[in-house]
């Protein structure tokens, strides 16, 4: 069965227009609910604009403040757990496992022989979160 849609109605005074999508209330509650969210992403844009993005880093400066905080040793740690260092991935993870062992910390430097990309800016980012232990390697089970 088909529908068909019209556009006037047939009245007694002749075609007369169809009555509005929207009612006047709909239309008014539209505009309302419209104009809240507009009004919300640009309060939002604003901060971002005034304030700036949030600091990212924050947590990871304070932390490297803390005393409290969980060194890795890289003489023993995975390349997977030194990949978490910030600062570090999974390349430079794997360089320093690959040049084991280092008596300090400063072994890691690349100008001194050890690890490609690590220079003493790097080197001091990641001095809050590295320690050298004993240069003996764990045994693989």
């Amino acid at each position: 069965m088909a529908v068909a849609v019209c556009r006037h109605v047939q009245g007694r005074g002749g075609a007369q227009p169809a009555p509005p999508f929207l009612v006047r209330s709909d239309r008014l509650g539209l505009a309302v609910t419209a104009s809240l969210a507009l009004f919300v992403v640009g309060a939002a844009l604003l901060g971002q604009l005034f304030y700036g993005p949030a600091d990212p880093g924050a947590d990871l400066r304070a932390a490297a403040q803390d005393e409290s905080l969980y060194l890795v040793d890289v003489n023993r740690a995975p390349w997977y757990e030194l990949s978490l260092v910030p600062g570090l991935g999974g390349t430079f993870s794997r360089r320093i496992v690959a040049q084991r062992p280092y008596a300090a910390l400063e072994d890691l430097l690349g100008e001194r022989g050890g690890v490609r990309g690590i220079g003493r800016i790097r080197l001091e980012e990641l001095r809050p979160f590295l320690t050298v232990g004993p240069a003996t390697l764990p045994e693989k089970p």
